[in-house]
């Protein structure tokens, strides 16, 4: 059966902080980027009145393209190791979900795996648990 999580560890101080500083510059200069995606798609698509124009082929081209590179970085930084993808932590060592290729800062993952102990308890039990997603839950 292969192992549904992998975790990276870093004991070195030093290297702590490496780690952290260049996870800092990544988000950042994709932020950055997102901004400034943003702001180009909001000049093509609003007037400066503040209401949506209507806008010609080309400019729904340009507009769509934009919106497909923002949604590329938006997804690409998601998937990174830079930032929790529950809580969106810079800092510190991840565990990575390998069911649903994710990283999560070990606080979040305690919580999640928790959460999941505890509704299925309720469920073994026979009492409700609402839409849990136990398929999701079941891989922490």
């Amino acid at each position: 059966m292969m192992k549904n999580r992998k975790k990276i560890v870093i004991k070195s101080k030093h290297l702590d902080r490496v780690r952290n500083n260049f996870r800092k510059v990544i988000v950042s200069a994709v932020e950055c980027q997102l901004k400034r995606l943003t702001g180009q798609l909001q000049s093509i698509e609003i007037n400066s009145m503040g209401k949506y124009r209507e806008l010609d082929s080309s400019g729904k081209e340009v507009a769509q393209d934009l919106r497909v590179q923002r949604g590329k970085l938006e997804r690409d930084l998601k998937a990174s190791v830079c930032k929790c993808v529950q809580c969106g932590r810079i800092e510190g060592n991840m565990k990575y979900n390998l069911v649903f290729k994710e990283w999560h800062c070990p606080d979040c993952w305690t919580a999640t795996e928790l959460e999941y102990k505890r509704t299925k308890g309720l469920a073994d039990s026979g009492k409700p648990t609402g839409d849990f997603a136990f398929d999701y839950y079941s891989t922490f």
